[in-house]
């Protein structure tokens, strides 16, 4: 399994290190706490792998998006 784990992880290096500089680089200014930008590149990536989610947002700039494999 962890050898498994491994291979996948370095098939999609590129993708997976392109995926955390985008999200280590969109901006989330505290206060306001404004996260809308992070979670648009959570869903971009979600939504190419067809992986479906809920957004659910009691303040309109500060979403929480909750997916699952499952």
């Amino acid at each position: 399994m962890r050898t498994e784990l491994l291979k996948q992880i370095e098939q999609d290096r590129e993708r997976i290190i392109a995926f955390i500089r985008g999200f280590v680089q969109a901006p989330t200014p505290n206060p306001p706490g404004d996260t809308l930008v992070a979670m648009q590149h959570v869903r971009t990536l979600l939504d190419s792998e067809s992986v479906s989610y809920d957004i659910h947002a009691r303040d309109a700039t500060m979403p929480n998006l909750v997916a699952s494999t499952a």
